[in-house]
């Protein structure tokens, strides 16, 4: 044999290595998300002695709700509740005061910011009969939507490794599944809840992100703002950067909506929207499923049962509590604004991290709002599996998985804010360490 045949056989080899590995990685992945997390879920629903109990469903009830529901229905409204609430009362009131009755007399609580009612708003003007099964139906089809986004990430970035560009389908197809199966998303679906919306926006602009195309991200971004306001700081988080066609996109979504609420909702009722977001930050929630600093925090000086939800109340105002919520939102988003050192432009891991750094710095982050975090792990996940240093890879991916059965199961205390911690350590490791190892184009093409 030659030498030129025997490289070209040696390379054959290093390919069909390397490919071998890639298949067993996905064997592991398969077996992860079918099998383990699955069993592991239905053991926490067992230790809590609720095998039988189909009104407490964990991840793979609300998967399976969520694929009934046309047989099944649904009414819940946790967030259609209040935003119909609102929406109906400004109708019998115009010019009124929203906030100052619902929120300070009434104590519904509606917490969304006015511009989140601009859609309601038009529908009821074009005489859609808006009632909580309708919106449950859309936010289906909005889950459906967002198993496909994150699907769609995940073969883009496979496609940009060499490895593992020939498995990018059956990668989609178990991010896919693993989206549906994930706990936060689901309930979400189950309380009926605006949240799914933001996950969505959340996901589809992660991927704009990845395809370069920056402007639409900085406008699904701006649309998000419209309902969650805390993601405004994506505005300082792409100033720093200098991502200016970003910037761009989300001042002129931002602007344009808030004008359009202004101009329907009156000024006044902004200026209230203040004192709802600082009655909000002076006590935040008790309740168990509060999975934040303040949450925790709360639940160590709580005074009440906070396995008890108060639907018109909140805790007392505590100086310790709220002291120490500032304290560590302000060191969470200071470190998400951190550049990484790969130059002036921020990666799909940087963009993300800013967006996990911003829901978890908030002083109310229900167990709910962590269903933007499926794009998340797939992001991490990939840049786990190219980093060269293998004792590197191996733990990063350990304590990934650990995470995700954390964050992806309902364990109750704090074990779901102790996972998203685990997740935002690995991120900023991953972020702000070693470069990935080159595979083909892999890194030109970057994450």
């Amino acid at each position: 044999m030659d030498i030129t045949s025997h490289t070209r056989v040696q390379a054959q080899a290093g390919a069909s290595g390397k490919h071998a590995r890639v298949r067993r990685q996905i064997i592991y992945l398969c077996l992860f998300v079918l099998v383990v997390s699955p069993v592991v879920d239905e053991i926490i629903r067992l230790g809590n002695g609720r095998w039988h109990d189909f009104q407490t469903p964990g991840a793979l009830g609300h998967a399976l709700r969520w694929l009934i529901h046309f047989v099944r229905g649904g009414e819940y409204g946790d967030s259609w509740g209040p935003m119909l609430a609102a929406l109906n009362w400004f109708a019998e009131h115009p010019g009124g005061r929203l906030y100052d009755q619902l929120f300070f007399v009434d104590h519904i609580k509606f917490q969304y910011p006015p511009s989140s009612l601009l859609l309601f708003d038009w529908l009821a003007r074009m005489g859609v009969q808006l009632n909580n099964l309708m919106l449950n139906t859309v936010n289906w089809w909005v889950i459906a939507f967002n198993c496909v986004v994150n699907a769609r990430v995940a073969v883009k970035l496979a496609a940009r490794d060499d490895r593992y560009a020939p498995f990018q389908m059956h990668l989609g197809f178990m991010v896919a599944l693993a989206t549906l199966l994930y706990y936060p998303v689901g309930k979400a679906f189950e309380l009926g809840q605006i949240q799914v919306w933001i996950n969505a926006l959340f996901s589809l602009a992660a991927l704009a992100w990845l395809s370069e195309r920056k402007s639409v991200a900085g406008l699904l971004i701006g649309l998000a703002c419209l309902i969650k306001p805390q993601l405004a700081l994506f505005l300082v988080w792409g100033a720093w950067r200098r991502e200016w066609r970003f910037v761009f996109a989300w001042g002129v979504v931002a602007l344009a909506g808030n004008l359009l609420a202004v101009a329907t909702f009156g000024w006044q009722n902004h200026l209230d929207y203040l004192r709802v977001l600082h009655e909000l930050s002076r006590t935040g929630e008790s309740y168990i499923a509060n999975q934040s600093f303040n949450g925790l925090l709360n639940r160590i000086f709580a005074q009440g049962d906070v396995n008890v939800f108060d639907a018109h109340g909140f805790p007392p105002y505590q100086p310790v509590v709220y002291l120490g919520t500032l304290a560590t939102s302000v060191i969470l988003i200071a470190a998400a604004l951190v550049r990484p050192p790969r130059g002036a432009a921020s990666s799909l891991l940087d963009f993300l991290c800013a967006g996990l750094t911003f829901t978890l710095a908030s002083p109310i982050a229900w167990e709910h709002h962590f269903g933007l975090l499926p794009v998340v792990y797939v992001a991490t996940l990939f840049t786990l599996l190219t980093r060269k240093a293998q004792k590197e890879r191996t733990l990063g991916l350990a304590i990934l998985s650990a995470s995700f059965l954390l964050t992806g199961h309902w364990l109750g205390d704090s074990w779901t804010f102790l996972g998203v911690l685990a997740l935002l350590a690995i991120v900023h490791g991953a972020n702000h360490g070693a470069r990935p190892q080159t595979s083909g184009d892999a890194l030109k093409r970057g994450f």
